[in-house]
Parts: structure tokens; C-alpha cells; sequence
């Protein structure tokens, strides 16, 4: 054999030890029952999910298959990470990136509505939240706002509405909310209780960018058949936040219009979370909502730890998504696989969130591993601070974020922004 034969093959006999030792992948939850999120009876299914870096790359058989690290998820829910539609963490995120609270109901990203802080200026800026958070207002518009967030670390992915009250201090509303669309923001709340020439000239400017708009069930557009349908013409999509504390109506009735809405070609949904309170909500009327297929659980709150709780906190900060699992078992107010659906493709599709809210190759990797048998909400009114129990792991961007153990303390999330249409 010539020397440089040789030095070949003692080269590929080096390469094929090290190769060998090389896992596949970097992570593979095995044996678990996959929801893929689209609520269809066959994106259910027995199969090992491999990821590779902060995406997903096979879902099947893995047997075999090397991995950095495996989850045994034997008799759990692999489901895609949880939504929240509707929250109100844009200020708490700042000062504390582990969403604590969040990630512990498997929540894998969020939306921030009320109280968005990503438009501030200083003549708009909660200065006492800031002060109290030990926050200093630094960032300028969307992209700084994500930046700071980005640089801080964050346990999940955020994205954020623009509130009307933001781009109307400007005023130049128009120009401010064309500008925030172009930066990436997700859809434009009224959070103002804006007339109804000012949210359909609104939810046209979001609309031009393929994004969402959002209003409040208090809202006069709320309780009417035809201007919900002529705001929500304007929008790829509408949302009805807190259904469940519509004014003078039955739960029924807001149900009802948002499905007379859905047959006149305009995609609506309604969101509440799942607690009855002293507004006058019943359980019975919280289950008759969810009931609606086009009905999303949210949090509608903060994240926080034990430094942050605030002294107002909802149960809904620690254990809304849980609860609806709960609910979805023990009161069959719906199927288990359309209950994943709501709280991922759903509001995923609302935000046109690029490639989540799916169990998917080539998908991000976002991910819950859940017992249905035991998840349920442990926090009360009068106890809202209770982490929920059922929830095993929780993946973000590939990072195992939660484990039976605890926070992990890694932060693999990132900003969530719309790509408007060329």
C-alpha cells in the first residue's frame, strides 16, 4: 500500500470512529403521544420527535437513533408550545426574562395587548411601573424594545399588538401604526374604546399588513352584528377579548354574534381566562364559552416570581392554560386534541406566527410534554400564587426550558415578528 493510501485510510478509519460517536440529534422526546395542533384526529399519533438545533427534524419511529438527549415521554401529550393570545407581561418581561409563571403552564410564547410598553415614549411612559420594576426607559420603538428584551434574555418568544392609546399620544396615528406594522408589530388593540371609524381605519392599516386587530368585549363594536363585521373585514383576523365580561350579555349572545360573524366570511374569535370572578361570570357560563370552538384561553396577565408578585394578582397568572385542560377532562367542555388546537395553530394562525403553533419537520421547536390524566390549576383567588401540576417539560427553540426538576434558567427565547407582504 502507497503512503498516501495509507494516510487515506487511517484518515477515514479516524472520521468513522468520531462520526460514530456524533448523536444525530441534539434532542428526541420518545414515545409519546404527539398532538400535532391541528385538533384533527389524525395529527394524533404514537412517534418520537428528534430536534436539531432549535427545530424540529423527524417525527416518527427513533429507535435507534442517537441523541444528545432523550425525554422519555411514555404515556404523555407531546403537544406544541402554548399561546398565550393575550397577555400582559411587556414591562415584567424587562425586569425578569424567566416568564416564570408562564413557562410553568407551558406557555412557549406570547402576545402582549394591554399594556404594551413597546411604543412608550417618555410622555406616554408608565413611569411608576418602570420605577417599580427598577426600569429605565432606554429603548426606541418596536426593534429597540426587543433588542433590550432580546439582550436582557428571555425565557419565551414575545410578540406585541400596538395599542391604540400608544400611536394616538403621537398624533399621528395613522403614520405611527404604518410605521409600528412595518417593525414587525403583530396587529393593532383598541384599548381606548376607539368609535368606530377610528377602529376600521385602524384595523385597515393593520390589515394591509396581514395583521390582527383586537377589541375589548366592552367595546360598542362588540355589540353590534355590523360593525364587528365591518371592523373585522378590515383584518386577516378579529379578536374579542374577554367575552366573558361583555356588559348587559349573556355569554350566549357574544358566542353567538362572533358565529354569525364567522358565517359572513369574517374569521372571529373571543378570548377569556377560565376563572369565574365577582364580575358576575359563572363557572356555568365560563364552560358554556368554552364550549365555542372559537373561544382561546389566555392569561391576560404579568409574568412574575416571587419578587414581582403582585398583590392584585389573577389565577389566571398561574394556572389559566392548565385549567382549560382540566375542564377539557373532567367537565368535557371539549376534546383534549381541540383544546391543544385553541392554545397553538389557533392563535398562531391569528398572528401569523411563521412556522409555529405545529408539530412539524422543519418547524421551530416549541414544545410541551404533558400528563392529560394529572394537568390541572392549582391557584384559587384567594391563593392565586399555586404553580399547576401535569406540565413535565417545556422546549423552547429547541432549549429545554422546564424539566420535572425546575426552571432550567436557560433563556432561548426571541422576538416574534411579522413579515409584512411583499
Amino acid at each position: 500500500m502507497t503512503l498516501s493510501r495509507m494516510l487515506t485510510a487511517l484518515g477515514l478509519a479516524a472520521c468513522a470512529a468520531t462520526c460514530s460517536q456524533q448523536p444525530e440529534f441534539d434532542l428526541v422526546i420518545r414515545g409519546g403521544t404527539v398532538y400535532d395542533g391541528s385538533g384533527e384526529i389524525p395529527g394524533e399519533r404514537l412517534a418520537d420527535v428528534g430536534i436539531i438545533g432549535d427545530r424540529i427534524r423527524t417525527i416518527g419511529d427513533l429507535r435507534g437513533r442517537e441523541a444528545g438527549t432523550s425525554i422519555d415521554a411514555t404515556g404523555k401529550a407531546v403537544a406544541p408550545g402554548f399561546i398565550d393570545a393575550q397577555s400582559r407581561a411587556g414591562l415584567t418581561l424587562l425586569a425578569d426574562g424567566s416568564a416564570d409563571n408562564h413557562l410553568r403552564q407551558g406557555i412557549t410564547s406570547e402576545i402582549i395587548a394591554d399594556g404594551s410598553p413597546a411604543l412608550w415614549t417618555t410622555a406616554t411612559a408608565d413611569t411608576a411601573s418602570l420605577q417599580r420594576y427598577g426600569l429605565t426607559l432606554d429603548w426606541n420603538g418596536l426593534p429597540g424594545y426587543f433588542t433590550k428584551l432580546e439582550t436582557r434574555g428571555i425565557a419565551i418568544n414575545v410578540g406585541t399588538l400596538v395599542p391604540l392609546s400608544a400611536v394616538n399620544a403621537t398624533g399621528r396615528s395613522s403614520a405611527s401604526l404604518d410605521a409600528a406594522m412595518k417593525d414587525g408589530a403583530l396587529g393593532v388593540l383598541d384599548d381606548v374604546h376607539a368609535n368606530q371609524q377610528e377602529i376600521t381605519t385602524a384595523a385597515g392599516i393593520a390589515g394591509r399588513y396581514g395583521g390582527t386587530a383586537m377589541i375589548h368585549s366592552d367595546s360598542t363594536i362588540a355589540a353590534s352584528d355590523d360593525a364587528l363585521v365591518s371592523v373585522g373585514s378590515q383584518v386577516r383576523r378579529l379578536i374579542v377579548a374577554d367575552i366573558s365580561h361583555a356588559p348587559g350579555q349573556a355569554v350566549a349572545e357574544m358566542v353567538a354574534r362572533l358565529s354569525r360573524a364567522i358565517a359572513r366570511n369574517v374569521p372571529a374569535v373571543g378570548t377569556l381566562t377560565p376563572y369565574a370572578s365577582a364580575k358576575g361570570e359563572s363557572d356555568a357560563a365560563i364552560r358554556q364559552a368554552l364550549r365555542f370552538g372559537g373561544t382561546l384561553v389566555v392569561t391576560d396577565a404579568q409574568t412574575m416570581k416571587d419578587s414581582t408578585r403582585a398583590a392584585d394578582t389573577q389565577p389566571a397568572a398561574f394556572g389559566a392554560f392548565p385549567r382549560l385542560f382540566a375542564l377539557a377532562r373532567d367537565a368535557q367542555v371539549t376534546e383534549l386534541r381541540d383544546a391543544i388546537r385553541r392554545v397553538t395553530s389557533t392563535p398562531a394562525t391569528l398572528y401569523q406566527l411563521q412556522q409555529r403553533g405545529y408539530i412539524r419537520e422543519n418547524y421551530f421547536a416549541d414544545l410541551v410534554v404533558f400528563d392529560p390524566q394529572t394537568i390541572a390549576d392549582r391557584a384559587t383567588f384567594e391563593k392565586p400564587n399555586q404553580y399547576p401540576v401535569g406540565i413535565d417539560y417545556v422546549i423552547v427553540n429547541g432549549v429545554v426550558e422546564l424539566t420535572p426538576r425546575g426552571i432550567t434558567g436557560a433563556r432561548a427565547g426571541s422576538r416574534l415578528v411579522h413579515v409584512p407582504p411583499s
